[in-house]
């Protein structure tokens, strides 16, 4: 992982300056391609920073969508939300990003998961809980984008597996203990288990070298 010095450069980066995010990312080329990456169910690459904060409550990572990448098992779980609040910063590529607001009257009907993780696995696992949600906002985020999302805030992101992309994500967690939620249709499989292996290092250094090919 990368050191609190550079973990420190990279958060004042991306709060204060996003468009030099770019730059600390390249100058710490070598570190990062020392970190550790894992495979997530929905088809991207997570390539862990580093962490920072009291308790360490910041943490840092890569997401990286190689071309040509697949999440077919996960594409019925892609609406969730998340325990911490993010900024999240595109480097290269884009996607649509679509929120979603609980709405009893008129949304969609879904059923509702936990998300459960038992060290490399991750587990999904139905509620007797539907949920009614409707679209509120829908928008291409493209390179050189910076987005913020609070925690327990339902969204949904869709990358091109014909465009290779990655962003660069501070997730900050508060005191929420609760499991995040994820949402699939109502007549979807009670219960799912995915793996997120480590990522072989040949594989991970050629997505991350890929990446710094692309920014260079």
């Amino acid at each position: 992982m990368l050191d609190p010095s550079a973990i420190a450069r990279l958060d004042a980066a991306l709060l204060r300056q996003p468009q030099s995010v770019k730059t600390v990312i390249a100058d710490l080329k070598p570190a990062i391609m020392a970190c550790d990456a894992r495979s997530h169910p929905y088809g991207f690459v997570v390539v862990t920073l580093g962490t920072g904060g009291d308790g360490e409550r910041i943490r840092y990572r890569l997401h990286i969508w190689r071309k040509g990448f697949s999440n077919d098992r996960s594409a019925d779980l892609m609406i969730h939300d998340h325990v911490y609040d993010l900024v999240s910063h595109v480097l290269v590529g884009g996607f649509l990003h679509d929120e979603y607001v609980e709405d009893a009257a008129t949304g969609t009907e879904y059923a509702c998961y936990r998300g459960l993780y038992d060290g490399p696995h991750s587990e999904l696992k139905r509620t007797d809980r539907t949920m009614r949600v409707s679209l509120t906002r829908s928008s291409n985020v493209a390179a050189d984008d910076t987005y913020l999302l609070a925690a327990r805030k339902l969204h949904m992101v869709t990358v091109d597996p014909n465009v290779f992309t990655a962003t660069v994500l501070r997730t900050e967690y508060g005191a929420d203990p609760a499991a995040p939620v994820i949402l699939a249709p109502v007549d979807a499989d009670k219960y799912y288990r995915f793996d997120r292996h480590l990522v072989a290092s040949a594989d991970a250094h050629r997505s991350i070298d890929e990446l710094f090919q692309v920014i260079a």
